[in-house]
């Protein structure tokens, strides 16, 4: 059901306890972290034909409980007299609840439109930010580095923000060119990112901001009121895991990726698109009610399906395939979702 990548067990991360529990962590996050992330960030920056200006330093992130806490950070230091933010489409659900919940429009591009052309055309100075995912969730589209300047670019003619949500941005396959630009002197583009996805261990709800020094500075005094501080125990896990690398954990998704495609191409009636980024894919069937379909599933055999509904502006009605998931996992829920459609037909 999950989307998160799941560790091959020989080369799980090893977690131990620490006297991390004994005190506060600093509000911008831990010494440690905080260096494995610069340094991990200015390797991105500095990728082969793209931006290697980008100089980061601990001023430039602030480590936050999840990707979705530096959403929300992002999202309360905004200025409210601007109420719309672009959207790109499909998002997840719990994503534009936030945005609404902080008071918000969510507007996404009509269903034939272009979106970067759209969104190029549609900011004003009554737009407070756009928001990308990128590789995207859930079709694994990756937008080039010359669409996001030049979404950038427009942004910032009309002062608005640009959102970059890079949760997924290790996960690019088939030598697809993939840069995401980091831009410490821009106060208007911000990315974020974290553990759950890009190191699959959504356990620790570790994430961090990307941002400007004056961005971080205002998004680490907002955090301390809110919550003093993110887990000190969690941060020095993270550490860890990040000094290891997340290299098994993307070369196991890669893997999987064909061997999930055939497994789907023999069950009748499914209907998909490959994709060469991103950690699932998503999938038609003939069945004509995806939700009925799912409640069906669940009822009768005992299978949990993550749909189309868990999207705000999804054009069609989908099934969401992990693949990233353990392979006996996948192989079991696929045979049931198999037997789950022909027994549905005969009840239809």
């Amino acid at each position: 059901v999950e989307n998160v990548p799941v560790w091959p067990k020989r080369f799980r991360p090893r977690s131990a306890a620490s006297s991390e529990i004994f005190h506060y962590a600093p509000a911008e996050g831990n010494d440690a972290l905080l260096h494995l992330l610069v340094d991990r960030e200015n390797s991105r920056a500095a990728r082969p034909g793209g931006d290697t200006s980008a100089s980061l330093t601990t001023q430039n992130l602030l480590v936050t409980n999840g990707a979705t806490q530096g959403l929300s950070l992002i999202l309360g230091a905004m200025p409210r007299h601007r109420k719309t933010i672009l959207c790109q489409a499909p998002t997840f659900v719990g994503i534009t609840a936030l945005m609404t919940a902080h008071g918000f429009d969510v507007v996404h591009p009509p269903e034939d439109a272009d979106m970067v052309g759209w969104m190029c055309e549609t900011l004003s100075d009554e737009v407070a930010a756009i928001y990308v995912n990128t590789p995207h969730n859930p079709t694994g589209l990756v937008l080039p580095e010359d669409v996001l300047r030049q979404l950038i670019a427009r942004a910032e003619t009309v002062g608005a923000k640009v959102i970059i949500d890079a949760v997924y941005e290790d996960f690019v396959f088939d030598n697809q060119p993939s840069h995401l630009p980091r831009m410490p002197d821009s106060d208007q583009v911000v990315l974020i990112n974290s553990l759950s996805k890009n190191f699959g261990v959504p356990g620790l709800r570790i994430g961090w901001v990307v941002g400007s020094g004056n961005t971080i500075a205002t998004l680490t005094g907002n955090l301390e009121r809110e919550c003093v501080a993110v887990c000190g125990e969690a941060q020095a896990q993270a550490a860890g895991i990040i000094a290891q690398t997340n290299t098994p954990l993307v070369s196991h998704v890669d893997q999987s990726r064909p061997v999930i495609f055939d497994m789907l191409n023999a069950i009748p009636g499914l209907v998909f698109e490959t994709c060469s980024a991103g950690t699932q894919v998503m999938v038609q069937s003939e069945v004509p009610n995806v939700e009925a379909f799912a409640d069906y599933a669940l009822v009768n055999h005992g299978l949990i399906l993550a749909t189309s509904k868990n999207y705000s502006g999804m054009r069609s009605e989908s099934i969401r395939i992990p693949l990233g998931a353990d392979s006996d996992k996948i192989s079991r829920g696929l045979d049931i979702l198999d037997a789950c459609i022909r027994s549905y037909a005969r009840t239809a």
